[in-house]
């Protein structure tokens, strides 16, 4: 998974949580004993059944982790220009450490930037585009 993090199931199974190639040949290597068209008991995807958003094919996963390279890149690129504007996303200041010395003064003018829920298969498909391979799947 692209991330580490144990959630409470409604069945009671604390099962790994992020995202993943979700793939049969990835699901058995992280289960064993995963049965087919049944979801793992240790992360968040089945054997040849229904596919959750977190467990993406293949070729998504490979774009969605492509599209955090084009982010540092754009990001870096900014950098570089001489943008050095903090721009924390809702909800962040709450955890950073440097809160204090960035500038962002919460309550005053709401600097922290919104953000919309997205989709994987959206990430993925942002990523295509920007290839120039339209919003085909490989």
């Amino acid at each position: 998974p692209a991330s580490l993090e144990y959630r409470d199931k409604k069945d009671g199974v604390f099962r790994l949580q992020g995202f993943m190639d979700g793939s049969d040949d990835v699901v058995i290597a992280s289960d064993s004993t995963v049965q087919p068209k049944t979801k793992s008991e240790y992360v968040n995807a089945s054997l040849g059944g229904s596919r959750s958003e977190s467990a993406m094919t293949r070729s998504d996963f490979a774009d969605f982790l492509e599209y955090s390279k084009l982010v540092a890149n754009a990001g870096a690129s900014e950098m570089l220009s001489g943008n050095i504007a903090p721009s924390p996303a809702e909800g962040t200041c709450r955890y950073c450490k440097a809160g204090g010395s960035c500038g962002v003064n919460l309550g005053k003018n709401g600097e922290e930037r919104k953000t919309k829920s997205v989709k994987c298969s959206q990430i993925a498909a942002l990523v295509r585009k920007v290839r120039g391979n339209g919003n085909e799947s490989d």
